[in-house]
């Protein structure tokens, strides 16, 4: 019988035996998740008691196990990912597999595999920008990891691969006039095509009247497109003017925490007037599609892309810029990144350091109040 052992946050099973040297031993579980270290505790207290493992005499001899095989079962440990998650996992694996030649086992892929399947060509012919090399980077890793926790290799390939850099770039955000710009095109247009007097319904080769409320309510609290399509009334707090990005059955937050967003001007509007107009209940979407049902999120990006380029700004902006506008003017109004970061659902502050060139004044100051006398 073995016992779970925490040592510097990370958990270690404790084998004992008296008759052996030494008479304990600690097997690494690799994680830091209590939930996590008892299942895999469990699996090798089973292990051990079939004689398939011993812990004094190290790892169990490998498997052969194809890669295709060990990618099936790593996604399916996954289930509990978000889909969106899930489904770039099951692309970029699946290719990496069929990159390689049939059959190979995961204690066969080597360096050299890495590194062809990182370096090669789009379908398209160009070459992978260093942004997406560093997510397959991340991905490939987090998969081989799960192999070694699985005793189907002793080292990860990507131990000896150099991880891409990639060039930090400044988050593109909306100039507060810009932003007027933006609201005005989509207003005029929906005036010009309903009237100004068909709320919540589908006007003129689709368009959407309520994208006025969903970029509003978007630039006032920083949420995620996922996070505004998911909300539901019961996550929203009008007396404490307040909505907390709540996991459940479908809808799971990219950090997989849940976060409160204070919520306040244009955004506070948007929601006492949507509340007014139709309370529903608890469970009902805030935001809704204009025959009703959850917004799809690939449909609002493309409608928000469409307006940005009738109001002649720059084409790149995509509807994500708005979570970097929201922590963008809060920066320059002098908010600390530290809030921001809290604010925004970062779980690192490097996140939220590619803020930090918009308060040079906040900057200087604090260099003068300590320096300057």
């Amino acid at each position: 019988m073995a016992h779970l052992r925490q040592k510097k946050g990370s958990y270690y099973a404790e084998f004992y035996d008296p008759c052996r040297h030494p008479k304990r031993k600690y097997v690494p579980l690799r994680t830091k998740d209590k939930q996590a270290a008892r299942t895999r505790l469990v699996s090798l207290e089973r292990e051990y008691a079939a004689g398939e493992r011993d812990p004094w005499e190290g790892r169990l001899e490998f498997g052969g196990v194809a890669v295709n095989e060990a990618v099936a079962q790593y996604l399916d440990s996954r289930k509990d990912r978000r889909p969106r998650t899930r489904r770039s996992d099951k692309s970029l694996l699946e290719a990496f597999a069929g990159s390689l030649h049939p059959g190979c086992m995961v204690h066969h892929v080597e360096r050299r595999h890495v590194e062809a399947f990182l370096n090669a060509p789009t379908k398209g012919g160009a070459q992978r920008v260093s942004s997406t090399k560093n997510t397959y980077y991340a991905r490939l890793s987090a998969f081989f990891n799960w192999c070694i926790d699985r005793d189907l290799i002793r080292d990860s390939p990507l131990v000896r691969v150099v991880k891409p850099r990639v060039e930090k770039k400044v988050p593109l955000f909306l100039s507060k006039k810009h932003y007027d710009k933006l609201l005005k095109t989509i207003a005029d247009d929906v005036a010009n095509k309903g009237g100004g007097h068909l709320p919540h319904v589908s006007l003129n080769d689709g368009e959407i009247e309520w994208l006025l409320d969903v970029v509003r309510f978007a630039v006032g609290t920083g949420m995620r497109l996922s996070e505004i399509c998911y909300l539901r009334w019961g996550s929203v707090d009008l007396d404490h003017e307040q909505v907390t990005v709540k996991n459940h059955e479908s809808f799971r937050s990219k950090s997989g925490h849940e976060r409160t967003v204070p919520v306040a001007g244009d955004a506070l509007r948007v929601l006492r007037r949507l509340h007014s107009q139709s309370p529903s209940s608890s469970g009902a979407p805030v935001f809704t599609a204009a025959r009703g049902g959850i917004l799809n999120a690939t449909y609002v990006s493309k409608r928000f892309k469409h307006y940005v380029i009738e109001a002649k700004l720059s084409p790149s902006l995509r509807f994500h810029d708005l979570r970097h506008t929201y922590a963008s003017w809060l920066v320059q109004d002098g908010v600390s990144l530290f809030v921001v970061k809290d604010l925004l659902g970062h779980q690192s502050f490097e996140m939220t350091q590619r803020y930090s060139h918009l308060a040079p004044d906040t900057l200087r100051a604090a260099v003068r109040g300590t320096f300057s006398a």
